[in-house]
């Protein structure tokens, strides 16, 4: 016959597939010169992103127990920055979004490190009396002048820089003196350790000194 049929078929295409990522394993940051935490830091892209539409991107950061620290982010409307993050590990979320609503999320390790020295600041001049068994004896902390650190110092440390007393060059928490030094300049180093094992030195001249007058132990009269 010549009859006919029509019929409407609804054709949906859809987008089931989510976009593919690849994100870095770690990002370093490193902690500004004066404070313990990274400075305003632009959050690097993932290595790749492929789907087959336009897509967004968004961030999460975490302690490594899950506790968000999502407050150390902060968006425009262009770019998300990392800013004020304590020295530690974390890690970041990138979530990819596209305009199906699949959504990817992957992974980067995020490390704030301190590798900044300390600021040490020395005594210019130090004097070290003998005692009365001819030994004078200086704390390396004595030395410090007002040193600091973005992060805290954890040490003092002092060396003299030559020994004519048989002590030794290595540091300690104190150096000795003695007589064979007397009347002399002695050059001391003081190192300064902070609490991620950055160190610096400064010097110190040391002037050994004997401010004890002599004892004279007379002999009993004679009778002549």
């Amino acid at each position: 016959t010549a009859e006919s049929v029509t019929k409407n078929q609804i054709i949906s295409v859809k987008d089931s597939q989510s976009p593919t990522i690849v994100c870095r394993d770690t990002i370093i940051l490193a902690a500004g010169a004066y404070q313990c935490n990274a400075t305003k830091t632009l959050v690097s892209a993932p290595l790749s992103i492929t789907d087959c539409s336009d897509f967004t991107i968004s961030h999460a950061l975490f302690l490594p127990n899950g506790t968000s620290a999502s407050q150390y982010l902060s968006t425009n409307q262009t770019n998300t920055y990392i800013e004020g993050l304590p020295v530690g590990e974390y890690y970041i979320q990138y979530i990819v979004t596209d305009v199906c609503q699949n959504q990817t999320i992957c992974e980067s390790t995020v490390i704030v490190e301190d590798t900044s020295p300390p600021y040490p600041a020395c005594d210019g001049l130090t004097k070290v009396a003998l005692d009365a068994n001819g030994k004078g004896r200086i704390f390396a902390t004595t030395f410090d002048d007002g040193s600091t650190d973005n992060c805290g110092i954890a040490s003092f440390k002092a060396r003299k820089m030559t020994d004519l007393c048989g002590f030794g060059l290595a540091y300690g928490d104190y150096v000795d003196f003695c007589c064979a030094e007397l009347g002399q300049t002695i050059m001391v180093a003081l190192e300064v350790t902070d609490h991620y094992g950055n160190k610096n030195t400064c010097m110190v001249e040391v002037k050994v000194e004997d401010k004890l007058k002599p004892t004279l132990n007379c002999p009993p009269d004679i009778t002549l």
